[in-house]
């Protein structure tokens, strides 16, 4: 008897509230990106928010994702949800390159360091993560592309042992995600498609 092979898991950070936005896109007629498009798109949106970023962000790459970390030393006051006029113009660039790339999810999501209590924390980190959607919205991006959490001290970057390591994890995280064809959770993309059309600005142009 041949062995079953066990189905492809799908990237750690793909979630059911993101599954549910992706199939209310598709369902309003939104294309997804082709399957075989994923990297090239991803890429092409990293490019332009290095052209935007400045030192208060951080930018890293991954499985078609692009991660953008805020901090909250330089996008807030302390225990304030209100966005710096810095953060706010920052913020709003992004949201032209998130525009641009209309074909994506963005997952926002707010973290803080373990100071204080968790009900307080939970509270400002949900907060300020609405604070970065609510001005994302405001500057024309579709709020079913969004999902929007508070996430408390539960995904430190550093320890909390040090104030080095609790400025650190004090932040804001947006995730820019290619529109996939199929849920991602169950590794697999659905669409038979591989050399589909890409939607939105060429990647190529960009280099």
């Amino acid at each position: 008897m041949e062995p079953v092979a066990e189905p492809k898991k799908g990237p750690a950070y793909w979630s059911v509230a993101l599954e549910t936005q992706r199939e209310l896109l598709l369902a309003a007629g939104t294309k997804p990106v082709a399957e075989s498009n994923l990297e090239l798109y991803r890429a092409a949106i990293a490019r332009e928010i290095m052209t935007r970023a400045d030192e208060t962000a951080e930018l890293e790459e991954g499985e078609n994702l692009v991660l953008l970390r805020l901090s909250s030393e330089h996008a807030f006051a302390v225990g304030s949800a209100e966005l710096s006029d810095q953060a706010a113009k920052q913020l709003e660039g992004y949201a032209q390159v998130f525009t641009d790339y209309g074909l994506s999810l963005l997952e926002i999501s707010g973290h803080t360091d373990n100071t204080g209590s968790a009900r307080i924390n939970l509270q400002l980190s949900e907060r300020r993560a609405r604070s970065v959607a609510e001005l994302l919205q405001a500057s024309g991006l579709d709020p079913v592309r969004m999902v929007v959490e508070g996430r408390s001290d539960t995904q430190p970057l550093a320890d909390n042992a040090s104030p080095e390591g609790r400025r650190m994890n004090r932040r804001v995280e947006i995730r820019v995600i290619p529109l996939p064809a199929g849920n991602m959770q169950a590794g697999a993309v659905a669409g038979k498609d591989k050399t589909g059309p890409m939607e939105g600005p060429d990647p190529g142009a960009l280099r």
